[in-house]
């Protein structure tokens, strides 16, 4: 439910319910050890009362071995074991409730008549297990969650990352964001370089200003607005084909496309090539344009122009 619904849930709710659901499902484990505390000696195996106290003197508790002494450990273990499964909660809470639960365990284990279900008065031999195994046990949960939220940071930051490389190289051309993203110190001036052959190509839909109305009805022109980066959206999906993997976008202004073809270094023979295939593959890319911006335009039933202008 914390996964699948993280929008309707709050970093409260969630806590609040984490702590109620695992200190129910641990009250519910502890059952067979509270019923091996002294006060819940009170009644003998046939039903009838003992007497705990007579006169002035103290109470005489029986020494009755415990029924359920044996599933004490599993108990506690059931009882911290849900914390693993909150993924969605901090490390920090984990570590505290930990901390509680397995203390509340320690105290009502050497309260109950385990030891003597044992044979032992104290925690020493075969009564010291559980506590040993359960102290362990919660380590191992706290190293677990601690180990979630490492995994955690490291993916937002992977993330972080890539949306930050991936706005780098939608602002640059490739090669020059990767001269950027060297950790070399001296790449960190500025970038320059000339170059003899370059394509230039502006495409505008001049009767978009037309289209932009703000009205109640299109959400003050946001709806128009989707639209337009739907267009650009689809633009910039052509220049993920190989074809035109030396096309680069360089930027857009409101309905202005412009792209620029020549930019990725070259040398020899293929600088060569590139002086006469420059023309060819700005004039392809702005013949898909056109097909792009027909099938939008019968979608959407509207009727936008496109404007191609280019230069050598």
């Amino acid at each position: 439910i914390f996964q699948c619904f993280p929008g309707c849930l709050t970093i409260q709710i969630r806590t609040v319910l984490c702590i109620f659901i695992v200190i129910l499902i641990y009250s519910v484990a502890q059952g067979c050890v509270v019923g091996c505390l002294p006060w819940a000696w009170s009644s003998s195996p046939n039903g009838s009362l003992m007497i705990l106290s007579s006169g002035g003197r103290a109470p005489v508790l029986p020494a009755l071995p415990c029924e359920s002494a044996p599933h004490a450990l599993l108990c506690g273990l059931v009882g911290t074991l849900p914390l693993a499964i909150f993924l969605r909660v901090s490390s920090l809470l984990k570590m505290i409730l930990l901390g509680v639960l397995t203390t509340s365990y320690i105290l009502v284990l050497e309260l109950s008549g385990y030891t003597k279900a044992v044979g032992g008065g104290s925690i020493s031999g075969r009564s010291f297990e559980p506590i040993m195994a359960i102290l362990l046990f919660s380590c191992a949960l706290a190293l677990h969650a601690r180990q979630v939220d490492a995994e955690e940071e490291r993916d937002d930051m992977e993330r972080v990352k890539l949306d930050n490389k991936r706005i780098l190289f939608n602002l640059l051309p490739a090669h020059v964001a990767q001269h950027f993203l060297m950790s070399n110190p001296r790449n960190m001036d500025l970038y320059y370089q000339s170059y003899s052959q370059v394509g230039v190509m502006f495409a505008s839909i001049p009767n978009f200003n037309d289209f932009y109305i703000e009205l109640d009805g299109n959400n003050m022109g946001v709806e128009c607005l989707r639209l337009l980066n739907e267009i650009i959206a689809d633009f910039d999906e052509l220049m993920d084909k190989d074809f035109y993997k030396d096309l680069e976008k360089i930027k857009t202004i409101g309905s202005t496309y412009m792209a620029a073809v020549g930019l990725a270094p070259t040398a020899g023979t293929k600088a060569k090539k590139c002086i006469s295939s420059h023309l060819s593959t700005l004039a392809d890319f702005a013949i898909e344009m056109f097909d792009v911006l027909d099938e939008i335009n019968y979608q959407s039933y509207n009727d936008f122009v496109l404007r191609v202008g280019t230069w050598l």
